[in-house]
């Protein structure tokens, strides 16, 4: 009996799994609240922010465009479409991160992204919102990394945009979008 030496190569492999989203395409929007409040950019101690105010006429031009990107995910939801929220001409995107202090706390805020379609999987939850469609016409945009929070404007003018829970009466979080620029 002959023992016969077996030769072996051990190889590294690791597996990412499969992104849950897939990038689809990119549309230009004009969003505004319930109210008809615009979205613009203002600074704001050294930071850029996203405040909803009324406009009209010449004041117009200060209307934030945003680009909305659209997503495909596993499952596909029927009524909730994933997207990023990023400011047209601006590497800005909308992102919605814990608070400092409060992990089951979201804020949002304007983060600087220079190829939001190259993130996958966790580095892209953040970005990521649920666009749903009502039957009022209006739209909602829940953070996907922190479900039953919504992007929403406060009553006054002039106030940041920001995340509120679903149960909060005291903000508006129904948005209306006009694809295109007005």
């Amino acid at each position: 009996l002959s023992l016969e030496e077996i030769s072996f190569n051990t190889i590294d492999d690791t597996c990412a799994p499969p992104s849950k989203f897939r990038y689809s395409k990119t549309t230009v929007h004009i969003i505004r609240d319930s109210r008809q409040k615009c979205l613009t950019l203002q600074e704001y101690e050294g930071n850029t922010c996203l405040v909803a105010l009324f406009l009209q006429g010449n004041n117009l031009e200060q209307e934030a465009k945003i680009n909305m990107g659209s997503y495909i995910s596993a499952p596909v939801m029927e009524d909730k479409r994933p997207v990023t929220l990023g400011l047209a001409g601006r590497n800005l995107f909308l992102s919605c991160t814990p608070e400092e202090d409060k992990a089951d706390t979201p804020v949002l805020s304007l983060t600087e992204v220079t190829n939001i379609q190259g993130k996958r999987n966790n580095d892209l939850l953040p970005y990521l919102f649920y666009k749903t469609q009502n039957t009022s016409n209006s739209t909602t945009f829940e953070s996907v990394a922190f479900p039953g929070w919504y992007i929403s404007t406060s009553q006054d003018e002039h106030k940041f945009v920001q995340m509120k829970p679903q149960d909060d009466q005291e903000f508006l979080r129904d948005f209306v979008t006009y694809p295109g620029v007005i």
